[in-house]
């Protein structure tokens, strides 16, 4: 159920990264938005928004290198993962609340 974008440091920076609160954030994303769109309405580019957030994970890698959680080979491989998928996330609508509920609790087929 988790992506390699999925970490609360991103509402928790969402001023730095889309030029709102976390609560304006949440709410936004909650409702359907890509982070692309919650970045034009922080009034924030393109580009400084998907700087802000690269700078954010890159901090998030070191940190879990210098708690033990994983290797400094795994860290780099997971942020080369996400530099390869950063432009699709940007552009990528979040699930709704509802959208989110109905895939979390959807029946095995």
């Amino acid at each position: 159920m988790f992506h390699i974008f999925h970490t609360g440091a991103i509402p928790r920076h969402a001023q730095s990264i889309f030029g709102m609160s976390p609560t304006a954030y949440r709410t936004l994303r909650d409702q359907g938005w890509s982070p692309q769109r919650i970045a034009d309405e922080g009034d924030m580019t393109l580009s400084a928004s998907r700087a802000a957030l690269r700078s954010i994970l890159v901090r998030r890698g070191d940190q879990a290198v210098r708690s033990g959680a994983m290797s400094r080979r795994q860290a780099d491989a997971l942020l080369a993962h996400q530099d390869a998928g950063l432009g699709g996330y940007m552009q990528r609508r979040y699930r709704t609340t509802a959208q989110q509920a109905a895939f979390a609790c959807r029946l095995p087929v």
